[in-house]
This record gives C-alpha cells, structure tokens and sequence, in this order.
C-alpha cells in the first residue's frame, strides 16, 4: 500500500469513542491469529498501522485489556467494538482496526499474516500473499506462488461470428468487454476482476482447432457451486448457445459438477463448480 500522509478518523458503531490519525498509513493486512479471531468474534480481522504519537482519541475513552503478556487492546466498553492493538516490542506503533475508519477503503490490505492459523474454511483473497506467521517472521520465508491466469489470447478465424459467441458466453458470465487494437489488428477484450481473455483474427484459416494437437485442449472456468454452473448455463441456452446439461462427472471428482460446449472453431470449453478439493488445498497448503 502507497504511503501517503494524510488524516484518517474513526470510532465504535456506538459513537462513544472516536479517534484521529495523520501521517502514513502502513502495513495493512488481514490476520488470522486465533487471538484477534477471538477478540473480534470474527473469522479475521483486518489491520492497519500508524505511528503511535500521530494517533489520538479524540472522544471517549476505550476500554483496554492485556490480551497476552506484551499485547494490550483496546474496544469500546459500551458497544464492544475492537479498535486497537499495542505490542510492547513495537512501542512506537499502533494497529488500528481498519473496519473501524470511517473510510476503510483507503487501507485494504495487501497480504495475510497468521495464516498458519487460519480457520479451514475461510476461502482467501489469492492476490495477496500469506505469510505463515507475522510479517517480521515470515517475509524471509516467503515464495513465488501463481496465483491464477492473468490473461489468454485465442486466434479466432472469424472475428465477427467468435465476438458474438464470447458475447453471450462472457457476458452469461460476468465478463465485460471492450475492443482495442494490437499491433494494428483488431482485438476483442474480456474481463472480470480475476482474468482476462481476448480474441483476435488467426492468420491461418484453413484448419479447425484440435483439442488433440499440441497446444490447447480446452478452457474452463470456475463459478462459486452448483447454483452458479446451472444459472449460467440457464443463460448460455437462452443466448442459443448448445451445452450440455450440467452434471456430476465422479470420474474426474466426486464433486465434479459441470457443463461443457464449443466456440464456433471448435476450442473446448466448460464451466464448472468450485470443488471442495480446491478449497482442501488452498486450506492445508501450508501443511503440504
């Protein structure tokens, strides 16, 4: 997060205790600690860090309580609502909860720290990265992971008819698309917040894709359940597109619930449920 000196305000739900803090905001991050999970009754607790002489309440007076020998937080003691964190080995520093600015969009965070002890089934925000414990104790350790495609490219051989299809395939989707020009071809560009795909005129016309070749096989996407997999393919039919009827596939998954169809030049496509597999791997991954 770009450190940037300004004020930030904030309190309880109640109004009973406000604050104020100026200059820069840092270290903003998501812990899964069982003491924070426990001291907000909450799954995680989001953080935010300020200079500890450039922080104040300006109304009210929190409640504070030594959650472990060096760690002393403070909530409002009429309304209950978490505010800051004190360690005795960062004296001059304090965590406020970043839920409590009145602005919290100003400070999202940028990474997960605790994650060692994250509850198994929490699904977390693959961009940022985790870190097993604190971010002192565990940026040295921390490795490269892929968190997902950026983006994929299809040559299409005809521009027009592949547009319409991604339309309505996309679009069924989420997808939101705008047209720009590579290298003076036109393009069509697709997106949503986890990927983009994009089409452009093949230069060779002459053969249909084969899943068999090398190269592509087919592309799948991942919706949320089983609900999502059906929804979409209630839109792809209503859009004329011929798929097949969402389904178990226990040869690939037991959980393996999807439907599957084909653009106009034969690419492979499918949609299918986020599987309790997945979830069991981004949950243990640290373990593995």
């Amino acid at each position: 997060m770009s450190r940037v000196a300004e004020s930030f305000e904030g309190g309880c739900l109640c109004g009973a205790v406000r604050y104020r803090a100026t200059g820069a905001a840092s270290f903003a991050t998501l812990c899964h600690c069982a003491s924070c999970r426990r001291a907000a009754a909450a799954p995680a607790v989001a953080w935010v860090t300020f200079a500890a002489d450039a922080f104040s309440v300006t109304r009210g007076e929190p409640v504070r309580f030594r959650s472990s020998p060096p760690v002393v937080r403070s909530f409002c003691g009429r309304c209950g609502t978490p505010l800051t964190y004190r360690h005795e080995a960062f004296a001059d520093a304090v965590d406020v909860t970043t839920a409590s600015l009145d602005e919290p969009e100003r400070c999202p965070p940028v990474d997960h720290t605790w994650a060692s002890e994250r509850l198994s089934w929490w699904r977390p925000e693959p961009r940022w990265p985790e870190l097993p414990r604190s971010r002192s104790e565990g940026e040295a350790e921390a490795d490269v992971e892929v968190i997902g495609l950026d983006h994929v490219y299809l040559a299409v051989s005809d521009l027009a008819r592949a547009t319409r299809f991604y339309d309505a395939v996309l679009g069924a989707l989420g997808f939101r698309r705008a047209e720009e020009p590579i290298g003076g071809e036109p393009h069509a560009h697709y997106w949503n917040r986890a990927l983009q795909l994009s089409i452009r005129p093949a230069h060779a016309l002459e053969a249909r894709h084969d899943p068999y070749s090398p190269g592509l096989h087919h592309l799948c996407f991942q919706v949320r359940d089983r609900g999502a997999v059906d929804a979409a393919f209630g839109k792809l039919r209503a859009q004329g597109v011929v798929a097949s009827e969402p389904r178990l596939y226990p040869e690939y998954n037991p959980d393996y619930y999807a439907t599957f169809f084909a653009d106009p030049d034969g690419i492979r496509l499918e949609i299918v449920a986020r599987k309790a597999k997945r979830d069991e791997i981004v949950a243990t991954w640290s373990e593995r």
